[in-house]
């Protein structure tokens, strides 16, 4: 669980350090995209801050407390289940900054889920998001701290 600057303040990191900790936050960022797509609801909240904030496609903000309650947990428990997986998750166009002991990482999130029960199975159309997400070095580990997601125009 990528920290490789140890928790200490960047300052002025060299060269090295900055690619260290670019890596370290895409690497946790991978982890947890493979947390969310297990529905490992315990791994997921302790990727996010205490403080976490996330602006959904609708313009709705939640916090970390309300985002795990009212659309996290729900999903974690269809896909635990089954009723729910993902045959499409993938990031792409990644662009990332590093200010001290933050991380921005923007790009986009190419998504398609399928549901299943008995009686049918469905999959939904894929869909775009782009996405802002900024990692905070918290306790020598990389967590979410801010999402912002938007829907792509269609053209």
């Amino acid at each position: 669980m990528g920290a490789g600057c140890g928790g200490a303040l960047l300052r002025n990191p060299s060269a090295p350090a900055q690619a260290t900790a670019l890596a370290d936050a895409l690497a946790a960022l991978a982890e947890r995209d493979d947390a969310f797509l297990s529905g490992d609801f315990n791994l997921m909240a302790e990727y996010m801050t205490d403080d976490y904030l996330q602006t959904d496609i609708h313009g709705v903000v939640q916090d970390k407390k309300a985002w795990l309650a009212n659309y996290y947990r729900p999903m974690a428990s269809e896909l635990k289940a089954g009723r729910l997986r993902w045959d499409l998750f993938q990031r792409s166009e990644l662009k990332t900054r590093l200010m001290n002991n933050v991380v921005v990482i923007v790009g986009n999130l190419r998504y398609r889920c399928v549901t299943q029960s008995p009686e049918i199975v469905q999959a939904s159309d894929a869909h775009v998001l782009h996405f802002t997400h900024v990692w905070a070095m918290r306790d020598t580990r990389w967590k979410l701290a801010v999402v912002h997601n938007a829907g792509a125009i269609a053209t």
